[in-house]
């Protein structure tokens, strides 16, 4: 009985050391363009949306819906634990999204980003 629960406490170890492994990353990892491809709303609104991060910490959003430019930003950014921070026009108080680094993309809110360069 004894065996049994030191070999479940190192298979749970073990699952959360992948776990972790699987969040950590570096700025050379994020550094890059990225790009997601979505429908929304009920009249099936096509976004895509791309960004890219440079290495000065800086970054430019553009989203395009049903193929015609909807919006362009630029500002900041910051890495956070497992997470990056983009500040729109740099401003660490306005407004920020958030996006998770999870197994080589980039999340939020459901979306996947995936690294095209």
């Amino acid at each position: 009985m004894k065996c049994c629960k030191i070999l479940i406490a190192f298979i749970l170890l073990g699952c959360i050391s992948l776990g972790l492994c699987a969040c950590s990353f570096t700025e050379e990892d994020i550094i890059g363009s990225w790009k997601c491809s979505y429908i929304y709303g009920k009249d099936k609104n096509k976004f895509d949306v791309s960004f890219t991060l440079t290495s000065d910490g800086s970054y430019v959003k553009t989203v395009v819906k049903n193929g015609e430019n909807s919006s362009t930003e630029q500002g900041t950014y910051e890495i956070v634990n497992s997470k990056v921070h983009l500040y729109k026009d740099g401003d660490r108080f306005g407004t920020v999204t958030t996006y998770e680094y999870s197994y080589g993309r980039l999340v939020n809110n459901g979306h996947k980003f995936k690294k095209v360069g």
